[in-house]
């Protein structure tokens, strides 16, 4: 008796191939779709062909490199591709928004993008450690696949392996994909999340890929302002760390800054040969000379950033690599340049285009979003009263420098005292006794934050005007997972 094939895994070489693979893409509502390509940046990847899915088991793959053809043309077969993306047929992918990009670079626009299997499974399972199709075959599937690396050597390319070996791999991806759809529509049916999935996830990957192909206009004189403003205080930073270690030295040499904090009486003991950032940090929580070098390293950091940034914008735009599932909390997050990162130095009135501007991080927005949920009039009134000066802390803490907003939000968010004390360069008893002060003050507001934890933790997800947010720490056995997964739950709910 004849055995049936797991999954059948097909190449389509030819026009007539093309042709009829796409009255059959045609007649589906919904069909997978993967591209092969030659790096991992889809703007300046070459495309080396497309999978593509109808039925679980079943799936075919078009390349489009001569070498790989049987008589026909790239230019050929990629029209046809072109007309198989224009039809009324819904499109899934994983990562789909890779595959947008790459695809419109080659002159082939996909017109109904549907459904992104990485962020439907980051929908239903918030801050998993990886999204990747492989991770989420073998958690959800339970099945193994074959990653990149797995067939690919270093140095090498999908062109460098047998074409059955590509075809096998690029045909597994899609079929997976596609398995993946079915399992996670449901999950998301389950979750109650499909409508804030198709409504909101899904048209915000869209708008990215216009983003990635179009650009980001960026106000470049504001930010070239906020550069010199870092560089005059990091060179104010430096006259004071050298006139009060009483010696010139390199700042930016772990090794000469060890040595000079040496120097000191109340150092010597406490610095060796180098010194980790950790360990400086720790040291700026108590003493004058090391608090004064971190923040010289943060401004200067901040200003590489920023001159990041000037050097990537072309004609008054940049071209990131955006992201959706980076952070746990459902931040925004880009690559090359990084421009909408948390604790990031570019403003978000730099940012021209409203929807990513609105997802930037943005502490008066946050502040605003806390005092509403929370209802606390406190917060209100002394927001109101201080308008650009606001000092939850009192004028003590304004002298200390302590950014204040940054102050209540870090101390609402959950952050622990050890990070509050790393993140403002103050020692923990200074931490703690903030905490204390915050919450005596803003009564009502932390009361309020109290209740919304345990009743995350008893549902298992954070939410707020009807939309939801699941982390699947919350129900873990670890307390760091548990704790890391109520931090990131406040910080969904006031987008900090």
């Amino acid at each position: 008796m004849k055995v049936k094939p797991e999954a059948t895994y097909r190449a389509v070489r030819d026009e007539t191939g093309v042709q009829e693979l796409e009255a059959l893409v045609a007649k589906s509502a919904v069909c997978a779709m993967d591209t092969e390509a030659s790096d991992k940046d889809p703007r300046s990847a070459s495309l080396f062909g497309v999978a593509f899915s109808v039925k679980a088991g079943e799936a075919f793959y078009v390349p489009v490199t001569k070498a790989d053809l049987e008589g026909a043309l790239p230019e050929v077969i990629k029209a046809r591709l072109q007309k198989l993306f224009a039809g009324r047929t819904r499109f899934v992918g994983h990562n789909i928004k890779f595959d947008c990009v790459l695809l419109r670079r080659h002159g082939i626009p996909i017109k109904h993008v549907f459904f992104d299997t990485m962020l439907a499974a980051y929908e239903c399972f918030g801050d998993w450690e990886f999204f990747n199709l492989c991770t989420l075959a073998k958690t959800l599937l339970g099945r193994d696949v074959k990653r990149y690396k797995d067939i690919v050597g270093e140095g090498e390319t999908l062109l460098d392996v047998p074409f059955n070996e590509l075809l096998g791999h690029a045909c597994a991806d899609v079929d997976i994909t596609l398995r993946l759809y079915h399992r996670l529509q449901k999950e998301l049916e389950n979750r109650t999340l499909s409508e804030q999935f198709s409504g909101e996830t899904m048209p915000l990957l869209r708008t990215l890929v216009a983003k990635e192909c179009n650009g980001v206009r960026i106000d470049i004189k504001a930010v070239l302002r906020r550069r010199e403003a870092l560089a005059e205080e990091a060179e104010t930073l430096k006259r004071v760390v050298i006139a009060q270690a009483g010696k010139e030295f390199d700042l930016d040499s772990p090794t000469d800054t060890a040595s000079a904090l040496r120097g000191s009486s109340s150092l010597a003991e406490q610095t060796g040969r180098r010194l980790t950032l950790t360990q400086l940090e720790h040291l700026a929580g108590t003493h004058s000379l090391p608090r004064l070098i971190v923040k010289y390293g943060r401004t200067r950091k901040l200003g590489r950033q920023l001159e990041a940034i000037c050097e990537a914008v072309k004609g008054g735009r940049a071209f990131p690599i955006f992201s959706q599932v980076r952070w746990a909390h459902g931040a925004l997050s880009s690559t090359d340049p990084r421009i909408c990162e948390p604790d990031w130095p570019l403003a978000p009135s730099t940012v021209i285009e409203r929807t990513l501007r609105e997802r930037m991080d943005d502490p008066e927005r946050s502040l605003e979003m806390l005092q509403r949920v929370t209802g606390d009039e406190v917060l209100k009134r002394d927001r109101r009263d201080a308008l650009e000066h606001f000092s939850p802390m009192g004028k003590d803490a304004a002298r200390q420098d302590l950014d204040q907003r940054d102050l209540l939000l870090s101390v609402a968010i959950g952050l622990s005292n050890a990070a509050l004390s790393r993140r403002f360069l103050i020692d923990r008893l200074t931490a703690a006794g903030i905490r204390q002060a915050l919450e005596v003050k803003y009564a009502k507001l932390f009361k309020w934050l109290d209740t919304y934890r345990s009743e995350v933790m008893n549902q298992g997800f954070a939410y707020h005007d009807g939309k939801r947010k699941y982390l699947e720490g919350l129900k873990s056995s670890d307390i760091d997972k548990r704790q890391k997964a109520l931090v990131s739950a406040v910080r969904w709910l006031i987008s900090y």
